[in-house]
């Protein structure tokens, strides 16, 4: 990070990460990732959002580590200048969040492609899509040949 760092604030941008952690009797009960980037630096602003990680998901103390970890990275948001936090969230973290006040804006995929492969990746995942949208609509049943067609 520290030379993509160096690229971007050439650039007058920002890229950066950092990390807190709830530390319980037995070593860490979690920590959480807080990405930072210039405004608009990216297109769905996920290089500003946070992610929890829960050494046990389902300890009695979770809900309390989650909180204390939420609270921190909405904290930070908010001395960054952001008037929201977004967590890229877990099914295990939903009810925690939601019970913070967060919503539940649906699962979401993130992938990367050189960019000489981008418009074949493109074409390629277009057409897995509309053929799943086909059957869906009583269309033919897809096979493994139609979608590596």
């Amino acid at each position: 990070m520290g030379t993509l760092g160096g690229r971007y604030s050439d650039a007058r941008l920002r890229r950066s990460r950092s990390i807190a952690m709830v530390e319980g009797k037995d070593g860490p009960q979690g920590f959480v990732l807080m990405e930072d980037s210039s405004p608009g630096l990216f297109w769905a602003e996920w290089y500003n959002a946070f992610s929890l990680v829960i050494v046990e998901p389902d300890a009695r103390e979770a809900d309390a580590v989650r909180q204390a970890l939420v609270t921190h990275a909405v904290a930070n948001s908010a001395r960054r200048g952001r008037s929201t936090a977004e967590c890229l969230a877990s099914d295990a973290d939903l009810p925690a969040l939601e019970a913070l006040g967060f919503h539940n804006l649906g699962k979401v995929m993130e992938f990367t492609a050189h960019r000489r492969l981008v418009r074949d990746w493109n074409a390629y995942l277009l057409a897995v899509f509309e053929r799943l949208a086909a059957h869906g609509r009583g269309g033919s049943r897809v096979d493994d040949k139609d979608i590596a067609a």
